[in-house]
């Protein structure tokens, strides 16, 4: 059993985030369906602050895979407002801001299709243009280039369904 809170703030927190669940729980149980909406993102707007936090979110965490999926998202209405007047006044400019992200996270990385493409053909057929291609790309990460466009896209939704790898992912 875990020890009691020794600070009297831990209890008063601990309190007010039960009340405040609480709350919720009521509201969102007696919600006729047509106001479900509002209240649900009434209810992560309260839980959002509580926290602390300008932004919430709902998930869902569902399958043999732990998939996660956004249901609903609250944000305080001075977010946006907020974030661009940061970013204009921020130096430097967003065309080098953009630029050094540029230098740093690769349009083309290994992906698991691609990889498991070239080496099909390479084992199945001997024929290992597929994996040169592939090897190109790989050589030149950072450049957005349209012969690697391809190279830079995610697998389509059919493959990813029932997607697995060796470590899980």
């Amino acid at each position: 059993m875990p020890a009691a809170p020794s600070d009297p703030t831990d209890l008063e927190n601990q309190l007010a985030f039960e009340t405040l669940m609480s709350d919720v729980s009521t509201r969102l149980i007696a919600a006729p369906d047509q106001a479900f909406a509002s209240t649900l993102e009434q209810a992560l707007g309260e839980t959002a602050r509580f926290f602390g936090a300008d932004c919430g979110q709902l998930l869902a965490v569902h399958g043999p895979q732990s998939e996660v999926r956004v249901l609903n998202t609250w944000c305080d209405d001075t977010v946006e407002p907020r974030w661009r007047e940061r970013i204009a006044s921020e130096q430097p400019a967003a065309a080098t801001r953009a630029t050094r992200m540029r230098s740093v996270n690769p349009c083309v990385i290994p992906r698991n299709h691609r990889v498991e493409e070239a080496l099909a053909a390479a084992s199945d057929a001997g024929d290992l243009a597929p994996f040169e291609r592939l090897l190109a790309a790989l050589r030149r990460p950072y450049d957005d280039t349209p012969q690697h466009a391809a190279y830079a896209e995610p697998a389509p939704p059919a493959v990813t369904a029932c997607y697995r790898t060796f470590c899980g992912t």
